[in-house]
């Protein structure tokens, strides 16, 4: 699907390719692939401090025993 808005209607210096339907969910695509690395590096900080606690607690138990 090919829009070709007359030159000049939506940008007066625009000369790029027209904006076609595939071009339009790569963006959408690469955003949402975005969205979960952004959330796996968030899960993976969060899982990383949970980690050093519970070393932490372990090495504190095993001392008590």
């Amino acid at each position: 699907m090919n829009h070709d808005f007359p030159k000049g209607e939506l940008f007066p210096e625009d000369d790029l390719a027209p904006v076609t339907a595939e071009s339009v969910r790569y963006v959408y695509q690469i955003r949402h692939l975005n969205r979960v690395v952004l959330g796996i590096r968030e899960l993976e900080l969060s899982l990383g401090e949970q980690m050093r606690t519970a070393t932490i607690l372990m090495a504190s138990i095993e001392g008590g025993l």
